[in-house]
């Protein structure tokens, strides 16, 4: 299988450890590049996602390999303000944001062109809403963002949701074609300057056939489209949770 080698902001930014200069994804993306739209008027992060520090943990769930890139521009908005806020320390660091994805699937793929890196963090679950609840709570996930789909009850276990509810302080839908139903805020950005690294997602794919039916769909839904705007729905944990009972 052929993986992606480094991260973005390796490969990118000249960040190959013990190689190249050091720097960071600021090189390639700001603040600014994500648009943050609610009700259709301009909005700031902090008004969608609150509070956000570098000790935030984000956790995707997929139920596919490449749903995640239904929520590119919300993993890669989140990257860009923790790089940011390093920067504004005026400080030297090397360091990566503690951010998961949890793929419910057979054939995982690698986000480590996004940034997700290690690969060790590109996890691949059971579709079993108790094993995702847990994995999440054993990475210390404090927002969460979960795919669109059916909403189905499931009782789960005390302690597993006692630690859910002391930690996840925000939840998230995200489509994974990009759209959701209902949403409360979008993400607009450029397309150019990550379409290459969204390919690269697709490539860890080692089902060929798999990897060639996700890469059409994704082009056939806007993957050479100028400008990208992924829908998003602020959610409860509850709600959330009703979301990840996949079967």
């Amino acid at each position: 299988m052929e993986l992606p080698e480094f991260p973005l902001t390796l490969v990118s930014l000249g960040l190959l450890p013990y190689l190249r200069k050091r720097m960071h994804t600021t090189k390639l993306f700001k603040p600014d590049d994500f648009a943050f739209i609610r009700d259709g008027l301009p909005v700031g992060m902090p008004e969608v996602i609150p509070d956000f520090t570098v000790l935030d943990r984000l956790g995707i769930v997929m139920r596919g390999p490449a749903d995640g890139v239904g929520a590119s521009g919300f993993i890669l908005a989140c990257v860009t303000a923790f790089y940011d806020l390093y920067l504004a320390t005026g400080e030297p660091f090397f360091t990566y944001p503690d951010y998961f994805t949890l793929q419910a699937t057979e054939h995982p793929a690698y986000y480590s062109s996004l940034d997700i890196w290690p690969n060790h963090k590109s996890i691949q679950v059971q579709p079993d809403p108790e094993q995702i609840l847990q994995t999440l709570n054993d990475r210390g996930v404090n927002l969460l963002l979960v795919p669109e789909g059916p909403v189905r009850e499931h009782t789960f276990d005390r302690v597993a949701l006692s630690s859910a509810r002391r930690r996840i302080r925000a939840c998230y839908v995200y489509g994974c074609g990009g759209k959701v139903s209902a949403p409360d805020f979008c993400i607009r950005r450029q397309a150019g300057p990550l379409e290459p690294y969204i390919r690269k997602v697709f490539d860890s794919i080692q089902d060929e056939g798999l990897r060639g039916e996700l890469l059409s769909g994704w082009e056939k839904v806007g993957g050479d489209a100028e400008e990208i705007e992924e829908s998003y729905r602020s959610v409860g944990l509850d709600e959330a949770l009703a979301l990840l009972a996949f079967k």
